[in-house]
């Protein structure tokens, strides 16, 4: 068990820059939807695009470095 907290530490720390990171790619998702969803609607790529913005507001409302925290003080106290 111990190993894998250490493990869970060390991704801990990783996935901060990666959220960061991941809310700038968001942004600029949720730009280019604004900017074109009137014109590209009716195309099919662009209901692939409407599904990543889909997905990736579920994601956002996990909280997942809350969630992460939350483990890793279940077991420190």
């Amino acid at each position: 068990v111990n190993a894998y907290l250490k493990s869970l530490k060390l991704h801990a720390r990783t996935l901060d820059p990666l959220l960061t990171q991941y809310a700038t790619e968001l942004a600029v998702l949720e730009r280019i939807y604004y900017i074109n969803n009137n014109q590209h609607r009716p195309a099919l790529f662009w209901q692939r695009v409407v599904e990543a913005r889909r997905y990736s507001r579920r994601l956002r409302l996990l909280h997942v470095p809350s969630l992460v925290d939350r483990l890793r003080r279940s077991f420190y106290g």
